[in-house]
């Protein structure tokens, strides 16, 4: 896909350009996960692609393993009708070609397709088959061309719905050997056995995937009733992988100094033995020496020597800490007292770029504060509507604590621009970015630019001065 010929349907938007294609579109629309301009997300690819102009959101479920990367190769039927030598026409009113490396993994002609009208030149298209759902989110044009071919569309992995494959074959053994329990036709055949009951269940889920259970329930007494060997009291069949004989009998001896008798009960007249009892005999002797118990004294004096080197190597680490969380907070103290920020660059053709703002270095949250910015000539004069127009204002906000650029506003009262802040939590700033563009015959305007802030700050705040910056 040219970069050239997309370059002439969308143009530059506020100064900002990726590939010659401009991703704020008004016919777009708000469809993105991320702002694009401002976010970095090339979503629903991994990274910042042509495809991305056509195909704005997407969703693949389809047998796939979570190491395959796969690759939108071409679209077709998005602008058009006309005839492309390069590119099969689509089959449907929309067709993709997905790749994994070098191989056509999904072809949609080959699936059957849906589709539904959501805004303008925005369409939604579904294409099906026993084992693949595609949604797709399309801008459809007749200003595009019929086909395009990409390169590098991989896609983000959000977009992947991995599934393993399904069952081919199930084994029973039998006398005879093992058995395959799946018919020529595909189905299997299972019935009820002891202690057990099969049945099955075959649904298509929301997103349009077959979906065929097999339910295996195992209860005592179930499908045929209990095995009739379940009942059956088979004694001890061994015992430290030593078997019976014959008659059932164990026999146990002992190794060395370690004996085993049997219990013997003596009364008056007769002594028995205690069936199933039996005593142990430990006739070892310790076979420590004194010098066995001087080495390990000298063994844990030594051990004590180590330990006293490594808690001296310890209170060196938490002196390092203390020293540098003493840093820290000086650092935070320095940034506390210059918490106001300005940058300024030229925004070709013709234009100027601002971004200013204020950090939250408190614990408290900052709230009800505006930025003002005044601009004007080296000679203080006030640049006024006939040298600068308004270009796009955004501001920073949360969500979480991720950043996004959400569209500003401002208002104006002598020649001072007022922008109100949106709460600032501990740790995150109020940012605002401006554009203004110059007329082409004052495309080398220079002058400066002084922000201030307004607004109660918590106690504590030292006053915050305003910044200025030459242009």
């Amino acid at each position: 896909m040219g970069t050239n010929h997309f370059g002439l349907h969308f143009g530059v938007h506020f100064g900002v350009q990726f590939g010659g294609l401009d991703y704020d579109n008004p016919d777009i629309g708000d469809l993105a996960v991320d702002n694009v301009e401002y976010g970095g997300s090339a979503y629903p690819f991994l990274l910042m692609n042509d495809a991305s102009l056509v195909i704005l959101d997407l969703h693949v479920s389809t047998i796939l393993s979570e190491r395959d990367e796969v690759e939108v190769r071409s679209i077709a039927g998005v602008g058009d009708p006309g005839l492309d030598p390069e590119t099969p026409a689509a089959l449907h009113d929309v067709d993709l070609e997905l790749v994994v490396g070098d191989t056509v993994m999904i072809d949609t002609r080959q699936m059957t397709f849906t589709d539904r009208l959501w805004n303008v030149n925005i369409w939604v298209y579904c294409w099906q088959s026993p084992d693949t759902v595609i949604q797709a989110v399309v801008r459809k044009d007749p200003l595009l061309l019929p086909h395009y071919r990409f390169t590098g569309a991989v896609l983000d992995p959000r977009v992947l719905s991995f599934r393993p494959k399904g069952v081919t074959d199930v084994r029973i053994r039998q006398p005879s050997g093992w058995v395959s329990a799946i018919r020529s036709d595909g189905s299997m055949r299972v019935r009820a056995g002891y202690n057990m009951r099969y049945s099955s269940e075959s649904l298509v889920s929301a997103r349009g995937e077959r979906v065929s259970r097999l339910i295996v329930s195992a209860q005592p007494g179930a499908g045929l009733g209990r095995f009739p060997a379940c009942d059956a009291n088979v004694g001890i069949t061994a015992l430290g992988g030593s078997l019976p004989t014959s008659s059932g009998n164990l026999a146990i001896s002992g190794d060395d100094c370690i004996s085993f008798e049997p219990k013997v009960v003596y009364s008056a007249s007769a002594a028995s033995v205690t069936p199933g009892s039996y005593i142990v005999r430990d006739d070892c002797h310790a076979r420590c020496s004194y010098e066995d118990f001087s080495a390990v004294a000298n063994r844990a004096i030594a051990v004590w020597n180590q330990m006293s080197v490594l808690a001296s190597r310890i209170m060196s680490i938490r002196d390092g800490y203390h020293a540098v969380r003493e840093q820290l907070i000086d650092w935070g103290r320095c940034s506390q007292a210059n918490p106001l920020k300005l940058n300024i660059w030229r925004a070709p053709p013709c234009g100027i770029g601002l971004g200013f703002g204020i950090a939250n270095v408190s614990n408290e949250c900052l709230t009800g504060l505006s930025l003002t910015l005044r601009m004007t000539d080296l000679e203080d004069t006030l640049l006024d509507g006939s040298v600068l127009e308004q270009g796009g204002v955004y501001a920073v906000q949360y969500l979480g604590t991720r950043a996004f650029s959400a569209a500003g506003s401002y208002t104006e009262l002598d020649g001072t621009f007022t922008f109100e802040l949106a709460p600032i939590k501990p740790g995150q700033v109020g940012y605002v970015f401006v554009r203004y563009e110059l007329p082409v015959d004052a495309c080398d305007q220079t002058g400066r630019a002084t922000v201030s802030l307004v607004g109660e700050l918590p106690t504590g705040w030292s006053e915050v001065e305003p910044v200025t910056l030459d242009f």
